[in-house]
């Protein structure tokens, strides 16, 4: 069980510094959360110096974000598994360009600049057991609605190691910020702005469409 914050927008400040709206996270069914119970008790409680975020999926599945908590290991948690594919839901009919990237938070970013995007359930996904059939065929459907399909991996060694096995996997580009700035497309919005992100991406691009 979950009580959700509606009318406390101190909640919100966290996305605010990428740009992303309350209308965008309302789009791709984002939360803040006042507390979350377990068995009719409280195991946490959403505050404005450590807030919860919930993604809701259209399974009715959830994954609870709390990103600015101190103890990783609560960082991330909830029901959510390899068929919730977040941004999915959202995506039109047809497009030009579909990336594909590590979080929803990367998502919707993309979607504030302009793209369309879908973020598989963590980095790992798609490369062996289950979760590489679900890929599979979530990319086999989207070919027919995108011209293109890109993953838009972090920098880091995981990021591109991972980015790297799954362009060689399907046969599709691979992008990532260059290793000198921040390691995602969100966080580089935070740093550098919505214009300096927009160059990049297009930079990003032309490397790939000479």
């Amino acid at each position: 069980k979950i009580e959700f914050i509606l009318a406390d927008s101190s909640h919100l400040d966290y996305f605010n510094r990428y740009h992303i709206t309350r209308e965008t996270l309302l789009k791709y069914n984002v939360y803040p959360a006042k507390t979350i119970y377990m068995n009719e008790e409280a195991i946490a409680k959403g505050t404005k110096t450590n807030p919860i975020f919930c993604y809701l999926f259209p399974s009715g599945n959830i994954k609870t974000y709390r990103p600015l908590t101190k103890d990783k290991s609560k960082k991330w948690a909830g029901n959510s598994n390899a068929k919730d594919i977040a941004g999915l839901k959202q995506l039109p009919k047809k497009g030009k360009i579909l990336f594909v990237t590590s979080s929803l938070k990367d998502v919707m970013t993309l979607h504030t600049l302009g793209y369309n995007a879908i973020a598989f359930n963590g980095e790992g996904y798609g490369i062996s057991g289950d979760s590489a059939v679900i890929m599979e065929e979530t990319l086999s459907k989207l070919e027919k609605r995108f011209e293109y399909i890109i993953f838009y991996m972090d920098n880091d060694a995981p990021g591109i190691n991972f980015g790297t096995k799954l362009h060689l996997k399907y046969n599709k580009k691979f992008i990532y910020n260059p290793v000198t700035k921040e390691k995602d497309l969100s966080d580089f919005v935070h740093k550098e702005g919505i214009f300096k992100a927009k160059r990049l991406i297009k930079k990003l691009l032309s490397k790939q469409f000479k």
